[in-house]
């Protein structure tokens, strides 16, 4: 990945310029960082269960 930095007249980095291909690897490693994050942190709650009756009664609205 080759990547370069535009900066201000203090060298401050301000833009980064990348190949588009690259761009969208890196969405797609920060979306699937999202995904995994969201897992682990349901993992880590306690879990509670109910039967299909209830969930199915729930959905309906009864």
């Amino acid at each position: 990945m080759t990547i370069q930095f535009l900066v201000d007249s203090m060298g401050r980095k301000k833009k980064v310029l990348m190949k588009y291909n690259d761009y969208l690897n890196l969405v797609m490693k920060a979306e699937e960082f999202d995904c995994i994050k969201a897992y682990d942190n349901a993992k880590s709650k306690k879990q509670k269960f109910s039967t299909a009756k209830y969930a199915f009664r729930r959905i309906d609205g009864k």
